[in-house]
This record gives structure tokens, C-alpha cells and sequence, in this order.
């Protein structure tokens, strides 16, 4: 660990670097673009209860280098959550219960990658198989998530039971019912649908007194199902 050009601190191999309160020193120089730390390897930055100032010298805070670097922001005041943290991805960054000096939640975002989506049946997805299977998400600053999803079966497999999408990156914040597309289903009426309580999202359909769920009978081996989700995160 060690000052490295334009790293205030450089963290290589296990390292790992705790800092619980107080407040992240204004640091600068000439030229600015400097970040407060840089993490390789599989070195973790734990930040705990720590005022994070906007510094204009600073563009990024944490710069995570590699897949197996980690940063950790618990309970902290961060005026400006954009300069965080770069490179990581959601599985290197633990973030839970940080504020702006206003009060407002501190959300990290504003990048995008991929995740895997995935039918059970009935909570299982034993025999199922897929000819084309894609995800992608945007995350914004704000906590808002954009998430689409396009998969092609081979198989549906022998499972029983209701129908669910599962591999999400994101809860959602609230209840909600979002409009997508099933192509080759066995559907006799009603618009597909894919409602959720917050965590779990349940394929479904349009009646006339409300929305139903389907199952396994109504999908067929070469189903196809895509759809494009905007909603705002638990985070």
C-alpha cells in the first residue's frame, strides 16, 4: 500500500484498508484527476460512517481494477455519488444505507451490464432449455434500473406450477405490473404480463377481473419471451 502518482493510496495483493467515521481529507493535485484509492488484486476498501466530500481534484474515489478487487459503503453522507466509485461492477460493490448532507438517499450507479435470466416452473428449472438466453441492464444514479431480457426455449421441461422470471439483478422498490412479449405461448387471452411484489416476478396475464399467473401449460418448448423493465431499485 502506497502513494502511486495519481492515487492517493494504492492497494495491491489481500490488502485491505477500514476507515470507520470522520470524513475523507480534500486531497489534490496538480492538474487534478486523482482518486483517492486504487484497488487491485483483491484488495477491499471498507467504508463505514465516513463523510465523502465532492472534491474537484477528485474524479473518482475508488477506482476498482480487475474483477476481484471489492468496495464496501455502509451508512455514510456522500455528497456526490457519481464520483464514487469506477470500473466495479455490482458484484464488487456493497452499498447500504448512504444519504446526501440533505437527507436524500445516495444511490451508485449510472453503468450498465448483463445478467443471465432464467424460467422456473414451480421454483425449479430442471429440463429447461434455451436456444437463445440475453440480459442487459442500465442502472441510474437515481436508483432507477432499466432491465430487458430476451430468451428463446428448446425445451420447457417437466415441471409444473407457476410461472417465474428468475436472475433479476434488482428489486424493485414497490408492487408492480409491467407489459411483455411471448411469442409461440399458449395463451387463449389476455396480454402476457410480468407482475411483482418486490422480489419475485411472476409471468402472468391480463383478465377481465385482474391479473393471473400462468403455468406450465401455457408456455410451449419453443416459447420465446422478451420484455424491457423500468422501475426503481431498493437501493
Amino acid at each position: 500500500m502506497a502513494y502511486a502518482g495519481r492515487n492517493a493510496v494504492r492497494l495491491r495483493g489481500d490488502s485491505v484498508v477500514t476507515i470507520n467515521g470522520g470524513q475523507l481529507p480534500i486531497i489534490g493535485r496538480a492538474g487534478g484527476d486523482m482518486r483517492t484509492f486504487r484497488a487491485e488484486g483483491t484488495s477491499r476498501v471498507n467504508l463505514n460512517s465516513v463523510y465523502i466530500p465532492d472534491n474537484p481534484a477528485v474524479t473518482t474515489h475508488v477506482a476498482l481494477i480487475g474483477g476481484a478487487s471489492s468496495l464496501s459503503v455502509r451508512d455514510c453522507v456522500i455528497e456526490n455519488p457519481a464520483t464514487i466509485v469506477a470500473y466495479g461492477v455490482r458484484g464488487q460493490v456493497s452499498w447500504s444505507g448512504n444519504r446526501k448532507p440533505d437527507g436524500a438517499r445516495a444511490v451508485w450507479g449510472g453503468y450498465e451490464a448483463s445478467w443471465m435470466p432464467s424460467l422456473l416452473i414451480g421454483g425449479l428449472d430442471a429440463g429447461i432449455t434455451y436456444g437463445t438466453r440475453q440480459g442487459s441492464y442500465v442502472l441510474q444514479e437515481d436508483g432507477m434500473v432499466t432491465v430487458r431480457f430476451d430468451f428463446t426455449l428448446t425445451s420447457k421441461g417437466m415441471e409444473t406450477g407457476i410461472l417465474t422470471l428468475g436472475g433479476l439483478p434488482f428489486d424493485s422498490y414497490a408492487s408492480n405490473v409491467f407489459p411483455i412479449f411471448m411469442h409461440f405461448a399458449a395463451l387463449t387471452d389476455g396480454a402476457p404480463l410480468i407482475a411483482t411484489n418486490g422480489s419475485t416476478w411472476t409471468l402472468s396475464r391480463q383478465t377481465t377481473s385482474g391479473v393471473a399467473s400462468l403455468n406450465e401449460t401455457q408456455i410451449r418448448d419453443t416459447t420465446r419471451i422478451r420484455g424491457s423493465l423500468t422501475y426503481r431499485t431498493t437501493l
